[in-house]
């Protein structure tokens, strides 16, 4: 009995320590319809995003498109903290791996098959609570658009080449550690913890 209260212990206590990784932002899955914004060529569009405390730190990015034409790929991440100034972050997305979700896209000209796409970064941390936009362009596809997760209530612009505000949410997830939350944790801890002091006293 007092090797399991121990174990279980051990494993609480490792629990405690380990930020597992979850999605901390989840913008909405592609609606899987024409049309997107364009994010292409000389064409960028961006949607906010706030990050709470424990979970303000991004791992990968994940996103849906599609293309009117053509399907090359050479994509750049942007993170601005003001759509007012240049990029607070701007990452290479050369490593982004693209997967087709099996959607031919319509209505609009034709079926477009549409794609998702994930890319994998260097540890990310932000400030908890602050507006944040995304930005994603790829610069080999002036015909690659970004997919819709709504049609409504949303806050997406294009702001290149010329600003233009919707009320739609591009399709998109932000992934990273997530801290749990200790309390009823630590509460089991310390159960487990008398306990194995009583049974100790006892014997």
């Amino acid at each position: 009995m007092t090797m399991r209260i121990g174990v279980v212990c051990l494993v609480l206590a490792g629990w405690l320590g380990a930020a597992p990784a979850d999605v901390i932002i989840d913008n909405g899955k592609s609606l899987h319809l024409q049309p997107g914004l364009p994010s292409g060529g000389g064409s960028l569009s961006v949607d906010d995003f706030v990050l709470v405390d424990g979970a303000n730190t991004i791992t990968d990015i994940h996103w849906w498109g599609y293309y009117l034409s053509g399907s090359s790929d050479d994509f750049s991440i942007y993170i601005f903290d003001t759509l007012d100034n240049a990029p607070l972050y701007s990452i290479d997305g050369a490593a982004t791996v693209r997967h087709d979700t099996g959607f031919d896209l319509s209505p609009g000209p034709g079926f477009l098959p549409e794609y998702y796409y994930s890319l994998y970064i260097d540890p990310l941390a932000l400030t908890p609570g602050q507006t944040y936009w995304l930005g994603i362009n790829n610069e080999a596809s002036a015909s690659w658009q970004w997919t819709l997760s709504a049609t409504a209530n949303g806050n997406a612009q294009v702001i290149e080449p010329t600003s233009q505000t919707t009320r739609w949410e591009l399709a998109f997830n932000l992934t990273g550690p997530v801290v749990p939350e200790p309390t009823s944790a630590y509460l089991l801890l310390f159960g487990i913890g008398s306990l194995y002091i009583r049974r100790s006293n006892k014997y």
